[in-house]
C-alpha cells in the first residue's frame, strides 16, 4: 500500500488525478488516470438515525391561512405519493405535539 501526499494546490480538484505520474516496475513514469479510473461521489457529512434507523429530517413551514392539521396531512399525501413502503415516517416537535394532543382530546370527549 502506498500513501502519496501532495501540496493542497495540485490536489483540489479531481481532475488534478490526471496530471499525476506513477513509476512503473520498469521505472517509466505513467499518468495515473491511464492506470485508474475516478467516479466522483458525495456522501452527507454526518449520518442521523432515529429509532436506529438512517434518517433525514425533512422541515417545513406553514403557508399563511394554512393549520397544523392541514400540514401534517399535506406531509402525508406527498409521502403516500413519494416514499414506497419500506419507508417509516414520524412527526417530530409541534407536529407531533399537536397530533398527540387531538387523540388525548378526542379521547376525552368520547370518555365525557
Amino acid at each position: 500500500q502506498v500513501l502519496g501526499q501532495f501540496d493542497k494546490k495540485d490536489r483540489d480538484a479531481p481532475m488534478d488525478l490526471t496530471s499525476m505520474f506513477v513509476r512503473n516496475r520498469g521505472g517509466q513514469l505513467i499518468q495515473l488516470d491511464n492506470l485508474v479510473t475516478t467516479e466522483e461521489q458525495s456522501s452527507p457529512p454526518a449520518l442521523y438515525h432515529n429509532n436506529r434507523y438512517m434518517s433525514a429530517t425533512v422541515s417545513a413551514s406553514l403557508a399563511p391561512g394554512m393549520s397544523m392539521g392541514d400540514g401534517i396531512d399535506a406531509m402525508e399525501r406527498i409521502r403516500e405519493k413519494v416514499l414506497d413502503e419500506t419507508f417509516t415516517t414520524d412527526l417530530g416537535g409541534e407536529s407531533r405535539d399537536f397530533v398527540e394532543s387531538s387523540s388525548n382530546t378526542m379521547f376525552a370527549f368520547v370518555l365525557a
